[in-house]
């Protein structure tokens, strides 16, 4: 799919990156220099939109044509967000952790032009059967 607009994604995800190919959108990847940090009081489910919208403003003093996509997603169980897990030891726990249970995974995404901010998020409960190690 071609636009009059050149298309960012803001994203090194190979999965973002595949989604958008498979949509047949053609565009540019430029990795967005922001921390991924959040008030520590912040309301889980407000996360996402607010780190796809900090991720957003590192691009918003240098655009011209271009559109920019970004987006965060997170998974949320019992009240408490997941990270990704730091090596194989934490994956395991946190599959173990999330059998047999259902949690909530929010992503949120940025369109960002010069003239014209959209953020969203998409929320989907997801339930695991119950996992053996």
């Amino acid at each position: 799919m071609k636009f009059d607009r050149p298309l960012v994604l803001a994203s090194t995800s190979p999965r973002r990156q595949f989604l958008l190919r498979e949509l047949g959108f053609q565009f540019r990847i430029e990795k967005p220099e922001a921390d991924e940090s959040f008030p520590a009081r912040m309301a889980p489910e407000a996360v996402p939109k607010f780190l796809a919208d900090k991720k957003a403003m590192t691009f918003k003093a240098g655009l011209q044509n271009e559109i920019v996509i970004t987006s965060d997603t997170i998974v949320i169980l019992g009240g408490k967000i997941l990270n990704k897990p730091a090596d194989h030891e934490e994956a395991i726990q946190m599959l173990s952790d999330l059998s047999g249970k259902t949690h909530l995974v929010i992503t949120a995404i940025c369109l960002l032009a010069r003239e014209k901010q959209d953020l969203f998020d998409v929320r989907t409960e997801v339930t695991f059967k119950s996992l053996t190690r």
